[in-house]
Formats: structure tokens, sequence, C-alpha cells
């Protein structure tokens, strides 16, 4: 017996997940899917950092499995890489570095027809995240979302970097009046220093509405997107004249959709 307790402390303290030593302990997070296997719920003898936000989507947010499914957590500090895990009636369907053997950037993309995406069914899902800081591993923080196949219900197409325009761009789909669906172009200028700080939308006449505040923006918010509109003479913007207020496309049915901003 104890040979199979020295046996079983060793293996323990020689678990590693990317260079970052676990070991079974106490669940930092309010739930808890423990296996060896299970990397996300595994969590070192030291205080966790805290655990990344999340940008995209948020928590009770509805997801079309017809789309790329696009998830976007705020950076955190001396983050060397991101995990990321997938739950579906109380048990993991993937994760990044049981499945891939890697972890990611602050954007992790499940694409349509790979065999991530082919784990998911429509219902309820889980989202875990923790981040690798040195040798440890953050809290963990988790949000719930509602996969659905409808045809695009709103959704964001990852963002594509043009260098040569110095701009970041991606689709956004929504579901119009007209009982169909409709695309506008979202642009960020980064390399543009009086509108870096701005994520600009384009209707599908290629024409400018209205743009929101990217992280670099004083007036960014992790919890709400600060809008500005189209001034009258279309010359310039200005606020809405409702705080914390997020404008419906001129066609759509529903308000924007909460914007995954990339990493610039």
């Amino acid at each position: 017996m104890f040979m199979q307790n020295v046996l079983v402390g060793i293996l323990i303290s020689f678990q590693w997940a990317n260079g970052i030593p676990v070991s079974k302990g106490n669940p930092t997070a309010k739930k808890y899917f423990g296996s060896q296997q299970n990397q996300i719920a595994l969590n070192n003898n030291l205080q966790p950092k805290p655990a990344p936000v999340f940008n995209f989507p948020k928590d009770g947010e509805k997801l079309s499995l017809k789309n790329d499914i696009i998830i976007k957590v705020e950076k955190v500090e001396g983050a060397r890489g991101y995990l990321f895990g997938f739950f579906q009636e109380g048990k993991m369907v993937w994760e990044n570095l049981k499945d891939e053997n890697k972890l990611s950037e602050t954007s992790y993309v499940i694409k349509s027809g790979t065999d991530s995406w082919k784990a998911l069914k429509p219902g309820k899902m889980e989202v875990w995240c923790r981040a690798a800081v040195g040798r440890e591993w953050t809290d963990v923080e988790i949000i719930e979302v509602t996969l659905e196949l409808a045809e695009y219900y709103r959704s964001y197409s990852e963002w594509v970097k043009d260098e040569k325009k110095q701009i970041y761009s991606c689709d956004y789909k929504y579901p119009n009046i007209s009982g169909g669906y409709s695309s506008q172009k979202v642009v960020v200028y980064y390399a543009d220093p009086d509108r870096k700080n701005w994520a600009y939308y384009y209707n599908n006449k290629k024409e400018p509405w209205g743009r929101c505040a990217t992280k670099s923006n004083p007036k960014y918010n992790t919890n709400v997107m600060y809008w500005q509109k189209l001034d009258d003479d279309k010359k310039g913007y200005q606020d809405y004249p409702e705080k914390g207020y997020c404008p419906t496309p001129g066609d759509g049915k529903e308000p924007v959709m909460d914007l995954p901003l990339p990493s610039l």
C-alpha cells in the first residue's frame, strides 16, 4: 500500500500540460467535470490568478451550428496560451489541449465540418477558459450558450487582415425584416491614428452608418459596446442619446450582436 501511494504521488506530480505542472486539487470553478484527461478541470496547488474575461459570446447567447463558432476572450497579462473546453450534458465534448495537443490565442474558432464541430449538438453548452501564465493556470471562467440549427441567426466571420490596406475586416450576418438574412462589413483601420480606436459598420451599399469602440478606445467597456452614429450631414459621428444603447441595422430585426474584436 505504501509503495502504491508513492507511485500515485509520483504520477500526479509529473502531470504536465504544455509545460505547466498540474495536480488534482479542489476545483476553482463553480462546477467540476474532473478526470485525469480533462486538463481544464485540473489546477496546481498555487493560488490561481483571475480568470480570462469572455469578449464573445456573452453568457446566454444563442449560436448557430450552421456557422463557424467563434470564441474570444480578453488578453491576460503574461499569458502564453489559452485553454478552451466545451461541455454538454455534463460531459466534456472537446478541448483544444486534449484533442489538439495545443493551447490557443485569445480567439478559438470551431469551423463548420471539422472534428470539433462534429462533436457538438444542438442544446445548452458550457464554454470554459483559463490562461497559462508562466507555469501556472489562472482561475477558470465559464459561460453557457445555446446551440441552434438556425440558418444564420446572428454571427460574425473570422477577422481577415489586409496588410496592403492596413485593415482588419469581417462580415456580420443577421436576420432582416423581410424574413431573410443580410450581411454587413465591419472594418478596423488599425494603422490610421484617427480611426484605429473604432470598428466601422458598412451596410450592403458599402456606406458607413455607425461605429463601436475598440479596446484602444478610452470609452471601451468589456460589458457593453460603446456606439456612435453617423451625423445627419455624414461628416462625423455622435453619441446616441441613451447610454449603453446598441443600434439595430436599418433592415435588421434585432440590435447588433456583440463584436469579437481582433487581436491588434
